[in-house]
């Protein structure tokens, strides 16, 4: 049966992050997740594999998702054309670039 790894979240130390850290752990928390030491999560088998996919850099879930045929993957993972539509509909970016 497929799982779901320990999922790492790493974390830029800003004002932002830190404004916000509480309410995005009580959003995990709110969602049935649960928390464990760094230690536990990278013990898990998935982070001791090195997946031979290109392009390489994105997370080990997503390059075992390539390595295994998934064809929904978004590249690269984290980019404006994603988030921009959601932050804008959520009234989060009000400015256009430069402005």
């Amino acid at each position: 049966m497929q799982r779901s790894p320990a999922h790492v979240m790493l974390l830029h130390t800003n004002a932002l992050n830190a404004a916000a850290l509480a309410e995005v752990v009580q959003s995990f928390l709110d969602r049935g997740w649960t928390f464990v030491a760094p230690k536990a999560a990278f013990s898990d088998p998935p982070y001791g594999l090195q997946p031979n996919v290109l392009p390489a850099g994105e997370s080990i879930v997503w390059a075992l998702g390539r390595l295994n045929g998934a064809t929904d993957l978004r590249y690269p993972g984290e980019d404006s054309t994603y988030e921009e539509p959601i932050l804008r509909a959520l009234g989060l970016v009000q400015n256009d670039r430069g402005g």
